[in-house]
């Protein structure tokens, strides 16, 4: 791989040389081999290289952005400067602009250096031959490992110099249940390792996809519409957490003024027994990060605690212009703390209403309307799943969801870069298509 703090530094020092600006760089070189198992077995074996980065000026105010997808220079040329040049001039003026201040230089690091090739081969070959002998009804449509290395150099004219080397593997696997002319909807999961050391059907909810797959076969629809309580699954729950630190707790709506959670620091948003943190640097955390993308050394972040909202998610320039408390977190990595009841628990509390498995609904609106279809749900009444659904949808407003949790499981599913468990929440609409 590259010296990529050189080229960042070259960057720097030639930007802010040439136009007399602040500058700040963020670069990232990355390799990948990947093996991919497909409906016939191990089909193809590759490696990837590439550079990313991105580039920010300051000047007299005003701000400048550039997206690089190639470093293949060690210094920028002429058209870069011109187009750096041209965001600047035509940029607004705002005295919150500015690049990262000063810090000690740093490098940091976590994961393997290389892959385990041998071991890439052995868990995919387990992994497939797993699935045919337990789940014969299931089909593979893909089933990959990748080992990612990333290295990426954040320098700023400000003398900021941080380095972040991390190394993972990323798993994916994609199935399809079929039986007797019947057929399921695609099931898809993954999850993100440090190592190799488990089998991959043990990891995050790769299993669990797999036996929902088979029970899809016998969905039926539900009768009518009605309002009742939703269990929501690990892996559908991030779909709804991610409204948090993306939507109403970051710079765009607080900026805005639509942030429904606008002065509400330190009150009460949520249930007692809920708590939501970004914890990018947890040691339970395969797929974190080390640098924020405004250019600092990145912390965990409590974002609710016990039902309290603790801190917003905003940036140095949200900070700047809002004059609350930076976060040097980029979201993610979210964490949902488990209860102290089973999930089995959670539905035998449950007369009428969903075991919700998937989502399909796009973003939620600024306010955290959401409405969509769930693919992969099972019916309860009377504290008993009954059947899988089909052609179902839901509709509810998360801010509302969180003040109405009846329960939070103690099991929990580790995807690698989330964290979360089952969770209910009383007065979701549930309706046939």
């Amino acid at each position: 791989m590259k010296d990529i703090g050189c080229i960042a530094h070259a960057y720097v020092d030639a930007i802010s040389g040439d136009l007399g600006a602040s500058v700040q760089c963020m670069f990232t070189e990355s390799e990948t081999h990947e093996m991919v198992v497909g409906p016939i077995g191990i089909s193809s074996l590759r490696t990837t290289r590439a550079c990313r980065g991105s580039i920010v000026a300051v000047r007299d105010a005003k701000r400048g952005t550039l997206s690089v997808s190639s470093l293949y220079n060690c210094a920028p040329d002429p058209m870069l400067l011109r187009k750096l040049d041209d965001a600047l001039g035509a940029s607004s003026v705002d005295e919150a602009y500015d690049v990262a201040p000063y810090q000690v230089s740093n490098s940091l690091g976590s994961g393997p250096s290389s892959p385990d090739m041998t071991g890439m081969f052995d868990r995919l070959k387990e992994l497939d031959s797993s699935i045919r002998q337990l789940y014969p009804a299931i089909a593979i449509l893909e089933a990959s490992i990748k080992f990612v290395r990333e290295a990426t150099s954040l320098v700023n004219s400000n003398a900021v110099d941080l380095l972040s080397v991390t190394g993972k593997y990323e798993i994916n696997l994609a199935v399809i249940a079929q039986c007797e002319g019947r057929i399921s909807t695609p099931f898809d999961s993954h999850v993100i390792l440090r190592d190799l050391s488990l089998p991959l059907l043990e990891c995050g909810s790769l299993r669990q996809i797999c036996e929902r797959a088979v029970h899809h076969l016998d969905a039926r629809r539900i009768k009518g519409s009605f309002t009742g309580d939703v269990i929501f699954s690990p892996d559908v729950l991030g779909a709804f957490m991610k409204y948090f630190p993306v939507c109403a707790l970051g710079d765009r709506m607080l900026l805005a003024g639509t942030s429904v959670y606008k002065g509400k620091l330190d009150s009460r948003i949520a249930v007692e027994h809920f708590s939501l943190s970004s914890i990018p640097l947890s040691p339970s955390i395969s797929g974190g990060y080390f640098l924020t993308n405004d250019g600092f050394i990145a912390e965990n972040s409590t974002l609710i605690e016990n039902g309290f909202l603790r801190n917003y998610s905003l940036s140095q320039y949200g900070a700047r212009k809002t004059g609350l408390r930076h976060v040097r977190n980029n979201g993610g990595c979210l964490c949902v703390s488990p209860g102290n009841v089973p999930s089995s628990q959670l539905i035998e509390s449950i007369d009428r209403g969903l075991l919700v498995n998937g989502f399909a609904g796009g973003y939620p609106s600024d306010s955290g309307d959401f409405s969509g279809t769930v693919p992969d749900a099972l019916y309860i009444e009377k504290g008993v799943v009954r059947f899988p659904v089909k052609e179902t949808m839901i509709t509810g407003n998360i801010p509302k969801m969180v003040m109405a949790i009846s329960g939070i499981s103690r099991e929990y599913v580790n995807f690698g870069n989330a964290v979360y468990p089952w969770m209910a929440v009383k007065d979701i609409f549930v309706s046939s298509k």
